[in-house]
């Protein structure tokens, strides 16, 4: 599964050398902004950073990927990552999201961090997200700081940064 100029294509790479497309899903034009940037699967649904949240699909049948939920971060959602039934999302200048998505259907908030700067990407390890933010970009400040965030995932109601490293 990947993005090719924000559809999401379905490619079945088990003959490297003849790679096969079994579907494609090309958003409707009423929906503004889409955007698929960052893909993860759990079982037969594929979890999208989609615009300003998270969408989940099922691609239980590959020819036909069909959008189940969207889940608003309120923010341009960058990556995802989805461990057991937990979903974790960083949305730009909002923070990082962790939402339970055990029912693809009806996705639900668990925790919601704000981070100082832009989020962007995401590693997730047991109960620590390792989260890079950019300070200066979107904002007024003349300098910038790169850097590395640790947050502690253990309490999803009180989400807390342990450490923070400059890049």
């Amino acid at each position: 599964v990947g993005t090719v100029n924000d559809k999401i294509v379905m490619v079945d790479i088990s003959d490297r050398a003849h790679p096969v497309i079994l579907g494609t899903y090309i958003p409707p034009s009423v929906i503004p902004g889409f955007s698929a940037r960052y893909l993860a699967v759990r079982d037969t649904v594929l979890y999208c950073s989609y615009g300003n949240g998270l969408t989940a699909f099922s691609v239980a049948n590959p020819g036909l990927i069909t959008p189940l939920s969207f889940f608003p971060t309120g923010y341009s959602s960058r990556k995802v990552s989805v461990k057991d039934h937990l979903a974790y999302v960083t949305s730009g200048m909002a923070g990082l999201w962790m939402v339970d998505v055990s029912d693809p259907l009806h996705p639900r908030r668990m925790g919601y961090l704000p981070t100082p700067g832009y989020a962007y990407d995401l590693v997730v390890d047991s109960n620590i997200a390792y989260v890079s933010v950019n300070f200066a970009l979107y904002s007024r400040y003349e300098e910038t700081w790169n850097g590395l965030l640790t947050i502690d995932l253990s309490r999803p109601d009180s989400l807390r940064i342990l450490e923070a490293y400059e890049m």
